[in-house]
């Protein structure tokens, strides 16, 4: 008995994790069944004062790229191209609390946690963002 039950468990792991459907990052939760995943790349410069900020935004049932969608970041904000990617530079300061939002029409926001950068080249932050439901009235 004890065998099956070990038998089980591990299978029932297996499953669970072979099915990431994240690109095996951290997939983080938002209030709204929306989420995102977080990943930094670097290079061997450390010295740099500037960081760039990409990635990507997905409907979170269908996994197809969002085009149109503003991300926002304090009072910059720009905007995903038809693939759903976006892209710009920050200038790195340690000392600020940093966190993304993407917002896009007849989908739920989806803001990120507080996010403490580090020195690197490159933050990546890919969302998922969930159909928001609400109908949107047009008075005259």
């Amino acid at each position: 008995m004890q065998d099956v039950k070990l038998f089980l468990l591990v299978y029932i792991v297996f499953i669970c994790t072979s099915c990431n459907r994240y690109n095996d990052r951290d997939f983080r939760l938002n209030d709204n069944k929306g989420g995102y995943t977080v990943e930094f790349q670097s290079s061997k410069n450390k010295e740099r004062d500037s960081l760039v900020v990409k990635g990507n935004v997905y409907d979170q049932d269908s996994k197809k790229p969002l085009a149109a969608t503003f991300i926002n970041f304090y009072c910059e904000k720009v905007q995903t191209d038809a693939t759903g990617f976006y892209q710009f530079k920050i200038h790195l300061n340690l000392d600020v609390e940093y966190f993304f939002r993407a917002i896009s029409i007849g989908y739920k926001t989806v803001n990120t946690e507080i996010i403490p950068l580090i020195k690197s080249d490159t933050l990546i932050i890919d969302f998922y963002l969930d159909k928001d439901e609400t109908p949107i009235f047009h008075c005259n």
